[in-house]
């Protein structure tokens, strides 16, 4: 930066220089940290979430999850846990509060319907659900 003194163009040019280079700054410290703050684990309980139910489409069973909090938007695939049963294939409903997952037919039948529920995206965002008996699927 070079600051020259005075009331002149070069006085003003610095502090132009000067001012940008605070605003980039603040604005690299303000994204590390959100990247900080969103590294942290969080676990949504069962009290904000809801098994939407298990629907027949054809090919596969089709898992519904709803939550009060948005899921975000990885880079990883969610994961469901269901017992000691993990499966990689959901996706995010469009309004941000669902995920849904597709099981096959054997997948879905040696489900323990009364086993603990998760569903995680990214390495520290959980989900917990009541058992999959609780929503009568």
């Amino acid at each position: 930066f070079g600051w020259k003194g005075g009331r002149g163009r070069g006085g003003v040019m610095a502090g132009v220089r000067l001012l940008a280079g605070v605003v980039l700054l603040s604005l690299l410290l303000g994204r590390l940290c959100v990247t900080m703050e969103d590294e942290r684990a969080r676990v949504v309980p069962e009290t904000s979430n809801a098994v939407g139910g298990a629907v027949w489409r054809g090919d596969g069973w089709e898992l519904t999850f709803r939550s009060s909090v948005h899921f975000p938007v990885t880079g990883s695939m969610p994961e469901l846990t269901v017992g000691s049963h993990t499966f990689r294939a959901g996706w995010p409903t469009m309004d941000g509060l669902g995920m849904v997952f597709l099981l096959s037919d054997q997948e879905f039948q040696s489900l323990d319907r009364a086993a603990p529920v998760s569903v995680r995206v990214g390495r520290d965002n959980y989900w917990r659900f009541h058992s999959l008996s609780s929503s009568g699927s």
